[in-house]
């Protein structure tokens, strides 16, 4: 095969211009705004009944408990005032090995991751 002068010296054009084209091209950047989002806030919900009789039998269901966000897993504890007359059964908190009289108690429902 023979190749002429002329379509050397148009081979040779071409890849001039290809290597300049590659020569001068630019660098390209972009800027991101990247958000990471901190997990949901734990909570915890226990709806009581509008009210209860004395006296209250021990192991009596008080609430069932409910912990956001969904699938939630961790630990359930109990503390105030009048924690220890109450226990978790559960995701229940029930009243604990001595029945309730009348009066008004105090408990706290911690969830802990």
């Amino acid at each position: 095969m023979t190749i002429s002068m002329r379509a050397m010296r148009t081979i040779a054009m071409a890849g001039a211009f290809v290597a300049a084209s590659a020569a001068g091209a630019q660098a390209a950047t972009t800027s991101l705004s990247i958000v990471i989002n901190s997990p949901a806030s734990t909570s915890v919900t226990c709806p009581l009944a509008s009210s209860y009789t004395a006296p209250l039998a021990a192991g009596s269901t008080i609430c069932t408990i409910s912990v956001a966000p969904t699938g939630w897993s961790g630990a359930l504890a109990l503390s105030g005032t009048n924690a220890s007359s109450f226990a978790l059964s559960g995701s229940n908190l029930v009243v604990g090995s001595t029945a309730l009289g009348a009066g008004t108690y105090s408990v706290t429902i911690t969830a802990t991751p």
